[in-house]
């Protein structure tokens, strides 16, 4: 029996084959290469954001709220937000501390970052602040907060959103048109997703308790305060100095 030799017709044919099944098999991986890099590129940008989101919604969460008759004095009282931009904050804080409350002013800054993105870059700072008490005053720039309140800087400057690729953020204030013991916040982010592709909007809102009215008029100021203890009533604990 007589074997048949390999033509070389046959031989190109095969290399071609072959050839042409290791480019797919290489474009297929280098493919799937990118889509991973994508993937988890867009999984670190969206663990960025909801740790953004976090660092908001504590200092929103720790806002100074001073007792007024209508929700809409709170705008530049306890906070001030940037204009026309409203793409910054200044606000009060109050934390429990070791031995008492701690205060801080808080300031959340976005600037242009450089580069030709049209990017933000966004910082947090924090002083420490040294009115214990309530004010009911409006907070104007120029001069900005008085300056007997205003202590010291509290730890470095946060700035580790820079990998956030943030376009956009804007601080809103909602206040209900009446009284009815809450107010509201919208912080609204806007960020580019890694290579080509749509911006990505993330929206946090956020409800605060306003000390009611009625309070005052019952007599008890302190009725819906922090510091406000029903089985042991102290109707001007919020009034003490470095009060919750």
């Amino acid at each position: 029996m007589t074997r048949r030799g390999t033509t070389l017709v046959e031989v190109v044919m095969t290399a071609s084959l072959l050839v042409t099944l290791s480019g797919a098999l290489l474009g297929g991986l280098l493919v799937l290469g990118r889509q991973t890099r994508h993937a988890v590129a867009a999984l670190d940008q969206l663990d960025e954001v909801n740790r953004l989101q976090e660092r908001i919604r504590r200092d929103l969460g720790d806002l100074v709220v001073n007792p007024f008759a209508f929700p809409q004095l709170h705008a530049n009282n306890s906070f001030v937000i940037s204009t026309p931009s409203f793409t910054s904050i200044q606000l009060v804080t109050q934390r429990p501390g070791p031995a008492h409350a701690e205060r801080q002013l808080v300031s959340w800054n976005a600037v242009p970052a450089p580069g030709g993105e049209h990017l933000l870059h966004l910082t947090r700072t924090a002083w420490q602040f040294r009115q214990p008490g309530v004010w009911s005053s409006p907070v104007r720039f120029p001069p900005g907060w008085p300056q007997a309140w205003v202590g010291d800087p509290i730890g470095p400057v946060e700035d580790r959103w820079s990998r956030l690729r943030l376009r956009d953020i804007r601080w809103e204030y909602l206040p209900p048109s009446r009284p009815e013991g809450r107010t509201f916040f919208r912080v609204r982010l806007v960020v580019l997703p890694e290579g080509a592709g749509a911006p990505d909007v993330f929206t946090l809102m956020m409800g605060l308790y306003t000390p009611d009215p009625a309070s005052k008029v019952a007599g008890c100021p302190c009725a819906f305060a922090r510091c406000f203890d029903p089985r042991f009533p102290d109707c001007d604990c919020c009034n003490h100095p470095g009060a919750p």
